[in-house]
């Protein structure tokens, strides 16, 4: 791949790349997280719109070669306390972050290359301190990611995917969970039944969109407050932004972003908010009542729905996002991303912080990893010692 060939633009407006993103987003396969409709509503909402994020600079770089794109690295600077940050565009609320590339060019990328086109592109970039590229994939299309060649550390948080060997549910569900488990899953089923009338829908319809997206927020703040957890002080910003791409997706043949819910009697027990790329499902937020149905688990309810539904559409993978171990997650997923990111400072500043960084990566990571750790840090949060102590 002779380099000479290559020629790098940059842009600030998402719109100026929209041709080339979605001829890359429609001949590659990439998470949701970075279809053009899911960033430019990020864009437009949360940085255009929003006067609160105008320490954030977008970055659109466009990587050309005999005049056809090949890769989009949506990108951008982020000043934070006289430090700047040169990151993934929509990086807080974007599991999986990078560049979209063209698969044959990803194929031919050698290390050498790679490293002279980033100092390429570093060139056209305004100035920044501190190069930090979080949830990154080791692994893009069957091919390894290139910017492990800039700098690679472990991220402290991994993905958690069901990717569907078979496509029988109850194969599926004696696979995934114990007999004990599945007696129980009948019984809290059974026991929810006799409250009231149980159901389930995936939301269709615009008004009801907006309701079920307030009960899944509201779900979230109180389960959150007795978890002893702060919400972000703009909730309501990713609220709306959520809105948005389900009011823009829900009257489209085929939704990119759906909600799914089940109700008692018309009582909103357990949401979720999905999306689709391709045949993958991401689940993006979910919640669960904190009302006496809550120890009958009509969150793990609704995830076996839309298990289910995946094993009917005969989706390739479910996608339970990026976290730390969660119970629900390690229950129902059969394959562990090991994530990784990108540190690297310029300049004596530069270079002082983005090793404290990769040394708070480290510690939480090892925080995360270890359940007696992990326990006490949650307890600490909550302020339930006791509970954390007896065990």
């Amino acid at each position: 791949m002779p380099q000479e060939k290559l020629k790098v633009e940059y842009t600030h407006d998402i719109g100026v790349v929209k041709e080339a993103w979605l001829a890359l987003e429609n001949t590659n396969s990439i998470p949701v997280y970075q279809k053009y409709d899911w960033v430019n509503q990020w864009y437009n909402h949360m940085i255009v719109k929003n006067s609160s994020n105008q320490h954030v600079q977008p970055i659109f770089l466009s990587v050309f070669r005999s005049e056809k794109v090949v890769v989009i690295l949506p990108l951008c600077i982020i000043r934070n306390k006289g430090i700047r940050f040169l990151s993934w565009l929509a990086d807080e609320h974007c599991n999986y972050q990078g560049a979209l590339f063209d698969s044959d060019f990803l194929r031919g990328l050698n290390k050498s290359d790679f490293q002279k086109l980033w100092l390429q592109i570093e060139g056209l970039l305004p100035k920044f301190d501190v190069l930090w590229l979080r949830n990154q994939v080791l692994n893009i299309n069957g091919t390894e990611s290139p910017f492990r060649w800039i700098d690679q550390h472990t991220s402290p948080n991994s993905g958690h995917q069901l990717v569907f060997k078979h496509h029988n549910w109850d194969e599926l569900l004696i696979e995934l969970r114990s007999k004990s488990t599945r007696k129980r899953m009948r019984n809290e089923e059974s026991r929810l039944s006799r409250e009231g009338e149980l159901s389930w829908k995936r939301v269709s319809d615009q008004v009801e969109v907006e309701f079920y997206l307030n009960e899944l927020f509201d779900q979230r703040e109180q389960r959150f407050k007795l978890l002893g957890i702060d919400l972000e002080s703009n909730v309501s910003l990713y609220k709306d932004f959520y809105l948005k791409l389900l009011t823009s997706s829900v009257n489209e043949p085929t939704p990119f972003v759906y909600m799914m819910v089940v109700e008692l009697d018309q009582f909103v027990l357990a949401t979720m908010l999905l999306a689709e790329s391709g045949n993958m499902t991401y689940l993006l937020i979910n919640s669960m009542t904190s009302s006496k149905y809550h120890k009958w688990s009509p969150g793990d309810y609704l995830i076996r729905l839309t298990l289910q539904e995946g094993c009917m559409k005969q989706s390739e993978l479910i996608d339970f996002g990026v976290s730390e171990d969660s119970n629900y997650k390690t229950a129902w997923c059969n394959t562990k991303l090991e994530m990784f990111e990108t540190i690297k400072g310029q300049g004596w500043l530069g270079k002082g912080i983005a090793l404290l960084i990769r040394n708070g990566s480290l510690l939480k990571r090892k925080v995360k990893q270890s359940p007696k750790l992990w326990s006490f840090y949650c307890s600490f949060r909550s302020g339930d010692f006791r509970r954390w102590l007896k065990k």
